[in-house]
């Protein structure tokens, strides 16, 4: 099962809740492009809802995401009584999902980028990457029902706290998703990749070599992609390319400096590469990025 990726901060942001029980012969509605994610968490019998061409049986114990830009719909109506609570939320960030062809990446509309406030890395907040499993077992499944019980009942409460109260609510339950997913073996390679990243983060202007890589971290560069790929949803090359030519669109932004000596202040050496790189990652080339933010 397919795993969904968020860049975070901001984190994920509440929107609704409610409950609801199918009884024998009952379908889940179908829906398209609902705008909103949907988190179903199946407290009694059993969900079947197929999401691109994926079947997928959500029974007690389980919690399921349904993505705001897919069809859905029952492929197999309630054999039983069935209680489920469901969350909608949305992404004011970036989140990502796998497909066949590799990583697909959705912007929110409102969504930008983090700047660096001064040259002290102490004062400045880094995104990270929250992974939430589309479908897991819930390893507490008690303790999320509680909380989404919890949102059930500020719902009523028309005090200007709720939804702040909601929210952080919101952002416990979610980490349990994440915690159901995740095992000692996925605990290890996450700080594995964590410190890759941060590595990469202070050295991305610099040659960065698989052999390199290797002797600092004492692991094969097979198996540290693998890690990454894990935790950020792509690979050790593209995890370098990526952080690259964001700190090369910042540059674009914020300073008069030639295209040229962008792409090799952030660890480019081939410009055309470079520009094809960039070009790829967010639309258009260098140079017609920067005017987006010129005045």
């Amino acid at each position: 099962m397919m795993d969904i990726f968020f860049t975070t901060p901001p984190f994920p942001c509440f929107m609704c809740a409610g409950e609801d029980t199918y009884y024998f012969g009952d379908r889940h509605p179908a829906r398209a492009n609902l705008g909103a994610f949907d988190l179903l968490i199946v407290t009694k019998g059993a969900l079947y809802i197929n999401e691109d061409n994926r079947d997928m049986a959500a029974s007690e114990g389980h919690a399921l995401i349904l993505k705001p830009n897919k069809a859905h719909y029952t492929y197999h109506s309630c054999d039983e009584e069935t209680s489920f609570y469901w969350i909608h939320f949305q992404s004011l960030g970036v989140w990502s999902e796998q497909t066949a062809s590799g990583y697909i990446y959705y912007p929110h509309s409102s969504y930008q980028e983090l700047e660096p406030l001064s040259n002290d890395e102490r004062l400045n907040m880094r995104s990270s990457m929250l992974r939430l499993p589309q479908f897991c077992k819930l390893v507490q499944p008690q303790k999320v029902y509680e909380m989404a019980e919890q949102l059930l009942e500020l719902t009523s409460q028309p005090q200007s706290w709720v939804r702040w109260k909601q929210q952080t609510i919101f952002q416990s339950l979610i980490l349990e998703l994440h915690a159901s997913a995740e095992s000692e073996k996925d605990a290890a390679s996450l700080r594995l990749a964590e410190k890759v990243a941060e590595y990469v983060r202070q050295n991305y202007r610099n040659s960065l070599s698989y052999a390199q890589i290797r002797e600092t971290f004492s692991f094969h560069p097979t198996y540290i992609s693998r890690c990454m790929k894990h935790a950020y949803g792509m690979n050790l090359t593209e995890y370098i390319i990526m952080y690259r030519i964001e700190q090369a669109a910042l540059l674009l932004i914020k300073t008069d400096l030639a295209v040229s000596h962008i792409a090799e202040q952030v660890g480019f050496a081939n410009l055309s590469y470079f520009a094809r790189r960039f070009s790829k990652a967010k639309g258009v080339n260098p140079g017609k990025y920067r005017k987006q933010y010129s005045f």
